[in-house]
């Protein structure tokens, strides 16, 4: 059987290690437990210096995670030969950290446009975990040279069905379920994430002016965005009942879930991928809370979990439904049930089995 535990562990992301933690923050966090994670940062703004002596920054988060920085030799170029010449600076560059005696290396990728080699950094065995509809040459480049794929929905895992795939659910860790309410924004209706075009601000704008003694809190960072909607709200703050929170540690937020009244992924489906899932979702379930949300395509078995709207005039109605009426323990304890199906430790234990069947990996 193969195991998750003992090993150098690679983690490429696209964000950077901060307060704000996306799947690939988890992962590295979960993974760290039982393993030596490095988690690569994107690459640090270009300098001429680079050219000469491009710097390798490091910080220690915990025993098992570390977090690099590395920095282009060349400035980013549209020519994929200085692409490619960068890559293999930097290869030649982290192969000196990861690499430890008795251990292999895992290459553990969640970006599609850097890094897309595994075997550059000599690892042992690589996936790449599919978290958003990419679909590019480097993306493709990458699938290419990597043992197998790991995704979070059926709709991802169909672009590559030549490749050993496993689907496997968003993850929530097991202290996500129990937490102190942040009085700060307890009785509210809460929406967690960034906050920008994915939002339907419109839909948002009605919930607004349909409950004006309720209290809407928005935490997450500001994106730049055109929507007039967004302008509207987040900008000219024309509505006293809307209150913005700026981003705080992820393991804070479970404190603001815990005292909401009830949760938001009030999200624009039109916009590529938006309509598979939302990535704060199993946070809401774990607390039992409902959630008002078009119905995900990864949630069209598991409707009853959620306020799933088809249109503004109902969502309009589920919310007021929610205010109003009292629910269901039964209810209630079901959400909770269902979040617990998909912490990290029984998630990494089918990733185990799917590597042990399918014999991707080198043993």
């Amino acid at each position: 059987m193969y195991k998750l535990r003992d090993k150098i562990i690679a983690v490429v992301s696209n964000e950077p290690w901060g307060d704000i933690w996306y799947s690939k923050h988890n992962w590295a966090f979960e993974l760290s437990q039982t393993n030596r994670v490095f988690f690569l940062n994107p690459a640090g703004s270009w300098k001429f210096s680079n050219l000469f002596n491009p710097e390798l920054h490091s910080e220690k988060i915990s025993d098992g995670l570390e977090v690099l920085t590395y920095a282009n030799r060349f400035p980013l170029s549209r020519f994929s030969m200085i692409r490619k010449l960068n890559e293999k600076s930097t290869a030649r560059q982290l192969k000196k950290r990861l690499k430890l005696p008795g251990k292999e290396l895992l290459f553990w990728s969640f970006d599609p446009y850097r890094l897309v080699d595994p075997k550059a950094l000599e690892a042992t065995n690589s996936l790449y975990f599919i978290t958003d509809d990419f679909t590019n040459e480097l993306e493709k480049e990458l699938v290419k040279n990597v043992d197998c794929l790991i995704t979070v929905s059926p709709v991802l895992s169909a672009k590559y069905p030549a490749k050993n795939t496993l689907t496997l659910a968003h993850g929530i860790s097991s202290e996500e379920f129990r937490a102190d309410p942040d009085p700060e924004t307890q009785n509210g209706i809460l929406y967690i994430g960034n906050i920008d075009h994915r939002i339907d601000y419109q839909l948002l704008i009605k919930l607004i002016l349909a409950f004006p003694e309720e209290q809407f809190y928005f935490i997450g960072k500001l994106g730049s965005n055109n929507n007039p909607g967004f302008r509207e709200l987040f900008i000219d703050k024309k509505y006293p009942n809307l209150i913005h929170r700026p981003p705080v540690h992820f393991k804070r937020l479970k404190q603001h879930i815990a005292g909401a009244k009830v949760c938001l992924a009030i999200m624009q489906t039109e916009v590529a991928g938006n309509n598979i899932n939302h990535h704060k979702l199993l946070q809401y379930l774990a607390q039992g809370k409902p959630v008002l949300s078009p119905v995900f395509e990864d949630y069209s078995e598991h409707t009853e979990l959620i306020l799933g709207y088809k249109n503004p005039e109902e969502a309009i109605s589920l919310l007021q439904q929610a205010i109003e009426v009292p629910e269901y323990s039964e209810l209630i304890q079901n959400r909770i049930t269902f979040a617990q199906k998909h912490t990290y430790p029984k998630l990494i234990n089918q990733i185990e089995q799917f590597l042990t069947e399918t014999e991707c990996f080198y043993v």
